[in-house]
């Protein structure tokens, strides 16, 4: 009986000692319960004025200014004076620039006249192909065919076959008029003289001259009809050699008029490319007369008003230049803010937040000074970008009224709703992963070691939330014990001590 008491008191000892071991351990937490809160949804971001509505005031490059004639912060009216300059050598200068001006526009006109190709080498050569087609086909109309070569062929050999006939006539008429001569002789030389045989005779003769005359004259016809058959026959064969040379003009034609065709097809395509880069010179150099112009008229107005600057519009002076140093021609010498409408913002937010925006949402802006933001003006969302590659989206914001100057930083927020809730905890209470939201929650239950605090893990859903709270539901009530903080990591299941002052 006596051990057992002393095993019990050891095992209460050990009990007690374990359970100070393990609370010394356990994780710290501090709890809430739900409670009511307004739950006000919106858009923030940090944004950057890139288009303030100013006017720069600028000079030509290599100017002395000796005098700013307004500050920052002056208010000017148009023709107010703002600076003045050292104005010698300003008249040379203006001479200098305005001749390189006219060469310019000297140079812009030559630039602006389009060339083009010589079209009358391809004209002639068309010209002459015509004239090649019409004498080919006038040959060719000319030209005998292979049957009236023959025939005149034929025509002259048959000539040629009566001149021989004819020639033999007239050999047997020569031969028959000596004879007929002997035979006078022969009768006129008888002794005595036989009077009729002589008569007969010489009519014999008479018959026979009147056959060689007969036989003279054809020999005649026929050499003539030889004669006009080769002549025909000469020109049909001249008209059908004619068809060859004239096709072969054609032809000859035809190839310059391709190689003309083909010159001109290339001067034409260089006389293009040449209007186009002049064209393309004549733009760029148009952009140099457009400077070189504004560059003249601001030299003549200071060699007018004897250097001064005067201001072209009404506004606020928001910068003046660095006096040490001479004018570039780009910065301004003054710019002025204008008061008018006009000014634009940009700020990048995540898309995410771009889905609950929408063009003409109101905005409040601030300077963003002091720790609490406090609305300076009203902007209005004028265009909304889609997201980019890293999905940010680039909003942009209609500014009032004001001077704004450029790369002025703002802070911006967007109201989207304000409601209560009646079941809202810290965002600190809150946790996701892949299940979802869910909230830690406290219980006390009875273990082998006494009452201990156990953490249980509770899914959620989100309905709203801002920079502090969050609105909830699910299994949870306003009597509900609810992490907010732990010095270690817990989970469900995790025993934990729940500070005092919770």
């Amino acid at each position: 009986m006596k051990n057992l008491i002393i095993f019990l008191a050891v095992i209460l000892v050990l009990t007690l000692v374990a359970r100070g071991t393990e609370a010394a351990t356990l994780p710290k937490v501090d709890v809430t319960t739900t409670q009511t809160e307004s739950i006000t949804e919106m858009v923030s971001g940090s944004a950057s004025v890139v288009s303030a509505d100013t006017t720069d005031e600028t000079a030509p490059a290599g100017l002395t200014v000796k005098e700013l004639l307004v500050g920052v912060g002056q208010d000017v009216s148009v023709d107010d004076q703002i600076a003045s300059f050292d104005t010698s050598g300003l008249s040379d200068e203006l001479t200098r620039q305005n001749a390189q001006l006219q060469s310019q526009y000297l140079k812009l006109s030559q630039l602006t006249r389009t060339s083009s190709a010589d079209y009358s080498a391809v004209d002639n050569a068309n010209k002459t192909l015509t004239q090649a087609k019409n004498d080919y086909n006038a040959a060719k109309a000319n030209a005998p065919s292979d049957a009236d070569l023959q025939a005149a062929q034929d025509a002259v050999t048959a000539a040629q076959t009566a001149e021989q006939m004819a020639e033999s006539n007239l050999s047997t008429a020569q031969a028959a008029e000596q004879s007929a001569s002997d035979a006078v002789a022969a009768a006129e030389n008888t002794n005595p003289v036989d009077d009729a045989a002589v008569q007969q005779a010489q009519q014999a003769e008479q018959q026979t001259a009147q056959a060689l005359a007969s036989a003279q004259q054809a020999v005649t016809d026929a050499q003539k009809a030889v004669t006009d058959a080769q002549g025909k026959l000469a020109a049909m064969q001249t008209a059908a050699n004619a068809v060859a040379p004239a096709s072969s003009k054609v032809d000859d034609a035809k190839s310059a008029l391709n190689k003309a065709q083909s010159d001109y097809d290339k001067a034409a395509q260089q006389a293009s490319d040449s209007n186009t880069q002049n064209s393309i010179d004549a733009t760029t150099l148009q952009l140099d007369i457009n400077t070189q112009e504004d560059l003249v008229s601001q030299l003549s107005a200071l060699v007018n008003t004897g250097g001064i600057l005067y201001s072209s519009t009404d506004g606020v002076v928001s910068s003046v230049m660095d006096t040490t140093k001479k004018t570039d021609g780009t910065s301004p010498v003054v710019q002025i803010a204008s008061t008018a409408g006009g000014s634009k913002a940009e700020m990048t937010i995540t898309s995410d937040d771009a889905e609950l925006l929408a063009v003409g949402n109101e905005c409040d802006i601030a300077s963003g000074s002091g720790m609490y933001f406090r609305a300076r003006a009203q902007a209005t969302i004028s265009a909304i970008a889609p997201p980019d590659d890293h999905d940010n989206v680039l909003v942009t914001l209609q500014l009032p009224d004001g001077s704004w100057t450029r790369g002025q930083k703002l802070d911006a927020q967007v109201i989207i709703s304000q409601t209560n809730y009646d079941t809202c905890v810290p965002l600190s209470a809150l946790h996701s992963d892949n299940s979802g939201y869910f909230v830690y929650t406290v219980t006390e239950k009875q273990t082998v070691l006494g009452t201990q605090n156990v953490v249980t893990r509770v899914p959620v859903n989100l309905q709203a939330e801002d920079d502090t709270y969050a609105a909830i539901s699910g299994p949870v009530n306003g009597n509900d014990s609810i992490v907010t903080s732990s010095s270690k990591s817990i989970d469900d299941g995790s025993r934990v001590r729940v500070n005092q002052n919770a």
